[in-house]
């Protein structure tokens, strides 16, 4: 990931100048260069990034069971990543849950169960599943997952499934299953989910510039 998808803004394209002195005089270091643009050296910085990106969501897909079937998972077995306990950090989840949103997204699907979300993106436990041929779908209800996208979601129906076990909405989620993503495959993917859900909480620009000093800089 680079610093425009971090920091959501549009990188202005920068081109490689080359000096070229004037044939008909000789060279003089009072001369003024002439800094021109060669259509061979122009080099975009934003158009490199976007096809990183681009090849990287790829290789992601590659990764996603069924080619994106949407399966039904007890919320009981979606959990939050790992802890990495010498950084205090979750290395696969690019912020911290909200506490206050959480709460707003308990009452909104206390009143609306069937607003228009997309499906939560979790990821196996490696421990229990290391690649995508050794899934077995049989049992993908008795797997453990961490979620990857819909964090906040998953959180609020955990918080209601221990105040309503019975309501079947709270206790099921609708999960595409991903296997073994890597740290940048895993943020990518919760980066995009961001962008396309009713029960979102956008990131604010500060949130993507720790967001970014955390990870490239500390």
């Amino acid at each position: 990931m680079g610093l425009n998808l971090i920091l959501g803004i549009e990188l202005e394209p920068t081109r490689k100048k080359v000096t070229k002195l004037s044939e008909s005089q000789p060279s003089s270091s009072t001369d003024d260069e002439e800094a021109k643009t060669t259509p061979g050296a122009e080099l975009s910085f934003g158009v490199l990034l976007s096809n990183q990106i681009k090849i990287r969501r790829e290789i992601i897909q590659k990764k996603l069971m069924r080619k994106g079937q949407v399966f039904n998972l007890p919320i009981t077995h979606i959990h939050r990543p790992p802890l990495n306990e010498k950084t205090g950090r979750r290395p696969l989840e690019i912020r911290e849950p909200h506490k206050l949103h959480v709460q707003n997204l308990k009452k909104k699907m206390k009143i609306n169960p069937h607003a228009t979300v997309v499906p939560f993106i979790v990821m196996v436990d490696p421990d229990e599943c290391a690649c995508l041929e050794d899934f077995d779908v049989r049992k993908h209800d008795q797997y453990n997952y961490f979620v990857i996208g819909g964090s906040h979601s998953a959180e609020a129906r955990r918080q209601l499934v221990r105040e309503h076990p019975t309501t079947y909405f709270f206790r099921y989620a609708e999960c595409k299953i991903y296997v073994s993503l890597t740290m940048d495959e895993a943020k990518l993917l919760a980066w995009d989910h961001n962008n396309d859900n009713d029960y979102r909480q956008k990131m604010s620009s500060i949130e993507r510039i720790r967001f970014f000093h955390h990870e490239y800089l500390d």
